[in-house]
């Protein structure tokens, strides 16, 4: 009995915890679009996690992109609101249905942006993602990976 009980706490301890930390869900728009969730792990750190549809020259995919993102500058360029520089590695893979063929890739990359957060829950951010990807025909760098993308995100 007494193991249950801990065991419940516990996990409503984490509960808490977990609701505590800050959250955004949104949109990215560049070369497709991906839906966007960003979970804060304390102030300077989150995990970023999207969904995206990407149209190219050699077909339509579904991709998956999920970093560790680290804020290294916090510049106080306007009076309200929050500027934040951050940086991170992370993986990508997906699914894309070309002409005569259909294949899978996984992917690492390094995210590079800024954002900055109204004084009420609106999040911009602009960043970039160089990915390098593995898929069946050998390594290839993901040219549209460098395409700046715009992120629109509500922030709770």
């Amino acid at each position: 009995m007494k193991k249950i009980l801990s065991i419940l706490a516990l996990a409503l301890c984490m509960s808490f915890a977990v609701k505590a930390q800050p959250k955004a869900v949104g949109v990215r728009f560049g070369y497709g679009w991906e839906a966007s969730y960003q979970h804060y792990f304390g102030r300077p750190h989150f995990l970023e996690a999207n969904l995206g549809f990407v149209g190219a020259n050699y077909g339509i995919g579904l991709n998956l992109d999920a970093s560790y993102n680290f804020t290294f500058a916090r510049p106080r360029w306007t009076s309200r609101g929050r500027w934040g520089c951050y940086a991170g590695p992370g993986f990508s893979m997906g699914a894309y249905n070309g002409a005569s063929r259909t294949f899978f890739n996984f992917g690492i990359f390094g995210q590079f942006g800024i954002e900055y957060k109204f004084w009420f829950p609106l999040q911009l951010s602009v960043d970039i993602r160089p990915t390098f990807s593995f898929y069946s025909g050998g390594l290839y760098m993901n040219y549209y990976s460098l395409c700046p993308m715009l992120g629109v995100r509500y922030y709770f």
